[in-house]
């Protein structure tokens, strides 16, 4: 059940950052001094229903046949590495200060922020302004990782697979919890044959293409 409602999310969180607008980094948040902590949050693999679907056709199409598949290949995945290699290349290269806080931080579990009414400034939905005091750290970069299978639809009819990735960065002041930045950088990885041949070989090729193209996206905004 779990897995089936994590899909659904995954859908949800596709459709909706795709309206979600950028705020590009100020050049000089690298330069300002202040320390900050960057957690990396990797997803577990996930389904991704994408294309024109109503409430029934979610409901009818669940997508349950997955979920043994996607199990058997999530041992084949450990992003979490290639990431914090990539972010802290990019990091140094701005000159900026930093640490990677503990990987065991479970985003899910932080509370959400109450933004203030009639303020110009934009926040994160999460409160983080705790870390600064438990850290020892001024701002917080956020790199949520998720990765997975998107089936496509039309209705109730499928139209294809395709590996998918998505990386949602936000820089956050932890003076206020106000946004200093955000990006999302979603891609898909195109299946090339058979996504149940050899052990899913095409199937994790394609989310490796996938992440490889969000990374190339992340490093040139960055």
């Amino acid at each position: 059940m779990k897995f089936l409602k994590f899909s659904f999310i995954a859908l949800l969180f596709v459709l909706l950052n795709s309206c979600v607008s950028s705020i590009p980094v100020n050049n000089n948040f690298y330069s300002n001094g202040n320390k900050m902590g960057i957690i990396v949050y990797i997803e577990y693999i996930a389904l991704t229903q994408v294309g024109s679907r109503g409430l029934l056709d979610l409901a009818l199409t669940p997508g349950n046949r997955f979920k043994a598949p996607l199990d058997s290949i999530a041992p084949s995945f450990d992003f979490r590495d290639r990431i914090k290699s990539e972010v802290a290349v990019l990091m140094e290269k701005r000159g900026k200060n930093f640490e990677f806080l503990p990987d065991d931080i479970d985003l899910k579990t932080v509370e959400r922020y109450k933004a203030p009414e009639k303020s110009k400034l934009k926040y994160s939905k999460m409160d983080l302004r705790s870390f600064k005091e438990k850290y020892g750290v001024k701002e917080i970069m956020i790199v949520d990782v998720k990765y997975g299978l998107a089936v496509g639809y039309y209705g109730m009819i499928e139209t294809g697979k395709d590996g998918f990735s998505m990386i949602y960065t936000e820089f956050v002041n932890l003076d206020n919890n106000s946004l200093l930045g955000r990006n999302t950088f979603q891609s898909m990885g195109k299946m090339k044959g058979n996504w149940k041949k050899d052990d899913y070989i095409n199937l994790k090729k394609a989310i490796n293409d996938a992440m490889n193209e969000s990374i190339r996206f992340m490093k040139v905004t960055y």
